[in-house]
C-alpha cells in the first residue's frame, strides 16, 4: 500500500488494480484514439472489460503476463507489421 500511497502505482509482488495503476496511464496516453469516442484499430481502453477484448488484431493484454501482452511490446520496443515498426503512442 505504501508504493500506491507515494508514487500511485503497485509494488513489486503488489496485485495490480485496474481502476488505480492501469486506467490513469491509458486516459493521459490512449483514450484519444481509443475511447468512448474513437476506437482505432477497434481498440477501446477506457473500460477493463473492452480493454481485455482487444481489438481487431486480438487480445492486446494478458493478465499477469504483461511483458508478454501485445499492448506492452507496442509501449516499450514496437511491433514490426507490414515491414514497418509500429509503436505506440504515435510521435
Amino acid at each position: 500500500m505504501w508504493c500506491v500511497l507515494v508514487t500511485g502505482v503497485a509494488c513489486a509482488g503488489e496485485r495490480v488494480d485496474f481502476a488505480r495503476d492501469v486506467q490513469p496511464i491509458f486516459s493521459s496516453r490512449c483514450i484519444q484514439c481509443h475511447g468512448g469516442q474513437v476506437q482505432s484499430s477497434g481498440l477501446r481502453l477506457d473500460r477493463r472489460q473492452d480493454a481485455f477484448r482487444g481489438g481487431y488484431s486480438g487480445p492486446v493484454l494478458q493478465a499477469g503476463h504483461s511483458a508478454s501482452s501485445r499492448l506492452y511490446q507496442l509501449i516499450s520496443s514496437g511491433i514490426v507489421t507490414d515491414g514497418k515498426t509500429v509503436r505506440m503512442p504515435p510521435g
